[in-house]
């Protein structure tokens, strides 16, 4: 089954340019194209897709404004930012705001594809040089959030430090002999105890509580 894709930027070259990328590429299909966050969220709900392409700079509300409200009416559409700026502060916000990923416009159409493909598995999207920015913000007080930590076990703490190494689930799986899909569990409970959003919020709490 073809991965549903939305494309939102206020740019019809590049919307065309990228459609026409996508539409190339064998199980990738766009549905839809919105040119502005209203019409990101409208035909967000409408179509339902798989993945959602969003940018940062429109008119009105930003990419970053409209994210959570999108996250909230489709949260079953994962959403990778798709933006010309290279900030550190924005990276932050929009993965604290539930995003799976942060691409840059000038990065290769191969990089993009494999995101895609990524996200659609249920990965979240961050190179070792994003993941250290985020930790950094943490550490130095920039992002703060609550969750419970006290109750993690030990296995979930050392898991928690090879996330924060930036190690993929198979590396992890290859350093601690478990399974993949018992790594996603141990994931998984480890985003239910600590009331965080995904394994990145996770991982930067646990570092600004000292865990890690």
């Amino acid at each position: 089954m073809d991965i549903r894709i939305l494309i939102v930027d206020d740019h019809p070259a590049f919307r065309y340019g990228l459609k026409m990328l996508l539409s190339q590429e064998s199980g990738l299909k766009v549905i839809g194209e919105a040119e502005n966050s209203v019409s990101a969220l409208n035909m967000a709900k409408a179509l339902n897709p798989d993945i959602i392409l969003l940018d940062i700079s429109m008119p009105g509300l930003n990419g970053l404004q409209i994210l959570p409200r999108i996250i909230s009416a489709v949260p079953n559409a994962k959403i990778i930012m798709l933006t010309a700026f290279n900030s550190d502060e924005f990276l932050n916000e929009a993965i604290m705001a539930g995003a799976y990923g942060y691409l840059l416009k000038s990065e290769s159409p191969t990089m993009l594809i494999d995101a895609i493909h990524e996200v659609h598995n249920g990965y979240r999207l961050l190179n070792k040089f994003q993941l250290n920015s985020f930790i950094k913000s943490v550490r130095i007080g920039n992002i703060k959030q609550s969750g419970e930590f006290t109750s993690l076990t030990d296995k979930e703490i050392e898991l928690l430090k090879h996330l924060s190494d930036g190690e993929s689930y198979e590396e992890i799986s290859n350093a601690l002999y478990l399974s993949v899909p018992t790594i996603k569990r141990y994931v998984n409970t480890i985003i239910s105890k600590t009331m965080t959003k995904n394994r990145v919020q996770a991982v930067a709490e646990a570092v600004r509580q000292g865990l890690i």
